[in-house]
Order: structure tokens, then C-alpha cells, then sequence
């Protein structure tokens, strides 16, 4: 007789095998102090009539993330503007991804947008998370700090643009006297990682600068800027501009790189931006060039490379899987890309020729084998596979410089010039077909080839290959390029 344990004491004993490990890591935390959320992120609060200064002190083997900070107003009247954070140190965080950490000590500058003129209290809310080094991460934070905002200075004689420039004028050397642009909106640009950098302005308070003046763009044929991302910035009504944003306080503009390969570039950056000093003057459109040196991509223990971004090209991602993939796997995706493109309409004209191949190998009234049918497909095929061999190996051996003459604009022009005469054609203004002579002497040559033997169907095959050309070459071109 056989004795069944409770289904009760089986439960018990399956949860106490799952809770061990948990158990032992909360006994190795326990054996370190772990401190408060508000021991460990003490935060003091600073403010003036038109910024609040946050300045946080973290303690040792703590950190918070930058990506889970923000401030929020919580008082009627008052707006915040977009905070000032700083960069951080890049982070690959088990729980969140990529992030930027803050360790030690951190400022924070948060403009104040909105607010009534006389004495205010504010209600800030300021939410963040942080973790410890021994593993242990806090949960996200909510403190409501009351902040003493003094009374608003008042407007003076000369206001707008104009009259602040009259009145720097009449004293120079005052400190009114607009900065050199250089110091105005200090610039510094930072690869955060491989694919990806950053472009950063330090905003001197009284100075902005607007949104949709900061660009960057490159001359390199191997990295490519993807769109880059911005805040909102503040809204306000410009005397020349109408209606647009602007950055009061620091600002990041960050930019993804699709890369065409793993190996180290240089990466030259044309930036450019404009700003203005709070009533007064506005600098002409600044445009600054740098060069930054992009090192090989990082690979894994395996040896395999990172992986580019979401933001990468479809064309580089079967350049990575080309390049890095099994020779096996590639091959057998080759060949299931060609049976989807044999199903296009550049392909069907291939069908009567191929059947014309095969009627023909018979005679009035008799039937071709099935065997002698198959191999003539074969040798049909083997002969459009000769073609495309060939002008795959004249890609392979121009190698990139194929593609980078393709993308000059002569080239690109001339194509697209190309592109309309053939459709102006297909609309019959003009009829475009090659001279009856050579005509003749395909007719003749096809003539004679659609006769069943095995050369002739090759033969057709090589022929052929330049009807689907249009339709299929492009692949193989890019695959043994990429090889």
C-alpha cells in the first residue's frame, strides 16, 4: 500500500524550495546596513525669483537614474519648465536597459515658466529611484518639498530687444554686454555608445535658444544620422519667428548613427544652432564642425557584435546577418528569397519561354518525359544562375565602390531621368525597342535553341536573365557585395 502525500504538504514543501535562494539573498543584505530611500537621496531645495536650484547628495555605493527623475508643479499659477539634468554615466541596467546613473552628488536647475508676481509657496513634487550596489533597488520615490519663491522682479524702463541693446550701448563693459556666442551656449558633443551620441548645450542663464535651429548632419558615406530627439521646450511668441519653442536652461540633443560596418571611422558633424539674449540681442544661425572618432563596434564574450539600434536600416541589418550569419543559413535564405521573387510579375514572362523550351523538344503529337522535361528546367535554370554568377562576382570584386557611385546625385539623376523616358514610353509617345537587325538575329538565335536540346535551353536561360534582371539582380548584387 502506497501512501499519498497531502496535496497541502507538497504545496508547502515546492514554495520552501523556491524561497531559498530569495531567503539567502535577503540574508547577505541583511548583513550590510540598507539605508532609508530618504538616508540614501538627501535632496536640498534652492530658489530664486525665475529658477529653482535642486542639489542632491547620494550616498557611496548608491545611484540614481536619470530616466526616472522629474519635477512637477502641484501649485495652481505656477509652470516649470523643462529641467536641467545633466548627462549622467551610461548605465546597462538588468531591469531597464540602457540608462545614465548619477553617484556622489547632482544639481538640477528647473526654470520657472509661469508664476503670479508678489510672494508664492510652491508645492514641488519631485518623483526619482535609485539602487544600492549590493542589489537592492528602491522603489520609485514621491516627495512634495514646500518651496519659498521671492517676489518677482519688476519690468524695467527699457524693455524688448532694442531698448536693452541702447542701454548695453551707452555703458560697454556693464555686465549687460551680450557674451560671445561661444560662452553663451557652451557645446560639447559625446559618444554615449556606439551608435548612438549626444550634442549638448549649457545654456547661460538669460539666454535661449530656439528648438528648431539645432540641427547636425554629416558628410560621411558610413555613418548615417538618424532623426534625432529633443524636448518639448518652453512656448513663446518671438518677434521674428511667430510662435516657437525654446531652451532657457541646458539642453541634449541626441542622435542615433546607423552604422554601414563594425570597423572604427571618423565621424565629422556639421552642428548648427541659434540663440538670443533675453531682451536683446539675437546672434546670427551658428554652425559649428567637429569630428568625432567612432571605435569598432563592441563585441560580446562569443565574439559576436553588438547589434545596432531599433533605429538601423533594413539594408544594414542583411549586411550584419550577410556578414556574420552561418554560410548554411544564408545560402538557404538566398534561396527562399529567390523562390518569393520568382512569384513577381518581372518573372512571368519566363513561363511561356520555359514551356516553349520543353513543347518544342517534342514532336507533332508526341509528349516530353517527365525526366527530360526536369532536366531541361535545370538546365534552363542553371543558365540564368551562370548570368547572375557572373555579374555577382563583378559586384563582389567593385565592392563598396558600387554602392558609392550609385549615391552620387549624377547617378541617382540620371536614373531617375532614365525611369521617366520608360514610362513616357509605356504611355506611347515614343516607341522604344532595339534596332530590327539584331531583332532578326534573336529571333533566329531563339529559333533554333527552342529545338529541346540541353545547351539551347541554357543558352535561353543566359538570355532570359536579362528580362528578370530588374527584379532580381539587386539582391544578389547586395549579397556579394557584402561577402
Amino acid at each position: 500500500m502506497k501512501y499519498r502525500v497531502p496535496e497541502t504538504f507538497r504545496l508547502a514543501f515546492l514554495s520552501l524550495i523556491l524561497l531559498l535562494p530569495a531567503a539567502a539573498a535577503v540574508g547577505r543584505v541583511g548583513e550590510q546596513d540598507v539605508l532609508k530611500p530618504d538616508q540614501a537621496f538627501r535632496y536640498a531645495v534652492d530658489a530664486s525669483t525665475d529658477e529653482i536650484t535642486i542639489r542632491w547628495t547620494i550616498e557611496p555605493a548608491h545611484y540614481l537614474y536619470r530616466e526616472r527623475m522629474s519635477y512637477e508643479s502641484r501649485t495652481p499659477g505656477i509652470t516649470l519648465g523643462t529641467a536641467a539634468i545633466p548627462t549622467g554615466t551610461p548605465h546597462n541596467d538588468e531591469y531597464f536597459g540602457q540608462m545614465h546613473i548619477f553617484r556622489d552628488s547632482l544639481e538640477v536647475r528647473l526654470p520657472i515658466s509661469a508664476r503670479p508676481p508678489g510672494p508664492v509657496k510652491l508645492a514641488l513634487a519631485i518623483k526619482s529611484q535609485g539602487c544600492a550596489d549590493i542589489g537592492l533597488c528602491y522603489p520609485p520615490q514621491v516627495w512634495v518639498a514646500n518651496v519659498e519663491l521671492p517676489a518677482a522682479a519688476s519690468s524695467t524702463a527699457a524693455t524688448g530687444k532694442l531698448g536693452a541693446l541702447l542701454n548695453s550701448t551707452r555703458h560697454p563693459g556693464s555686465r549687460d554686454e551680450p557674451l560671445p556666442v561661444a560662452q553663451a551656449f557652451p557645446m560639447d558633443a559625446i559618444l554615449t555608445d556606439d551608435f548612438s551620441v549626444e550634442i549638448h548645450w549649457n545654456i547661460t542663464p538669460g539666454y535661449y535658444l530656439y528648438r528648431h535651429t539645432l540641427k547636425a548632419s554629416t558628410r560621411a558615406e558610413s555613418v548615417q544620422l538618424g532623426p534625432p530627439s529633443l524636448p518639448a521646450g518652453t512656448a513663446m511668441s518671438d518677434e521674428t519667428y511667430g510662435e516657437t519653442f525654446v531652451f532657457h536652461t541646458p539642453v541634449t540633443m541626441k542622435i542615433p548613427l546607423i552604422r554601414r560596418g563594425p570597423a572604427a571611422v571618423s565621424l565629422p558633424l556639421s552642428i548648427e544652432y541659434q540663440g538670443c539674449k533675453l531682451d536683446s540681442i539675437c546672434y546670427p544661425p551658428q554652425r559649428v564642425a567637429i569630428t568625432l572618432d567612432l571605435p569598432a563596434v563592441r563585441t560580446d564574450a562569443s565574439g559576436t557584435a553588438t547589434p545596432a539600434p531599433q533605429t538601423e536600416a533594413e539594408q544594414d541589418r542583411l549586411f550584419t546577418l550577410i556578414r556574420d550569419g552561418n554560410l548554411l543559413v544564408v545560402m538557404a535564405m538566398f534561396a527562399g528569397l529567390g523562390l518569393l521573387l520568382s512569384f513577381t510579375p518581372c518573372c512571368l514572362p519566363m513561363y511561356p519561354i520555359l514551356s516553349g523550351i520543353i513543347v518544342g523538344h517534342s514532336g507533332p503529337g508526341e509528349k516530353t518525359g517527365t525526366a527530360r522535361s526536369f532536366l531541361l528546367s535545370v538546365a534552363f535554370v542553371l543558365g540564368m544562375a551562370v548570368t547572375y554568377t557572373t555579374l555577382g562576382a563583378v559586384f563582389a570584386a567593385a565592392g563598396a565602390q558600387v554602392q558609392a557611385v550609385m549615391q552620387m546625385p549624377a547617378v541617382t539623376i540620371g536614373v531617375a531621368l532614365l525611369f521617366v523616358a520608360l514610362a513616357l514610353s509605356m504611355f506611347g509617345l515614343f516607341d522604344l525597342q532595339i534596332p530590327s537587325s539584331w531583332q532578326t538575329r534573336l529571333n533566329a538565335l531563339s529559333g533554333r535553341q527552342q529545338s529541346g536540346q540541353l545547351l539551347g535551353a541554357g543558352v535561353m536561360g543566359m538570355i532570359s536573365a536579362a528580362v528578370v534582371t530588374t527584379c532580381v539582380v539587386l539582391m544578389l548584387a547586395e549579397g556579394w557585395m557584402t561577402r
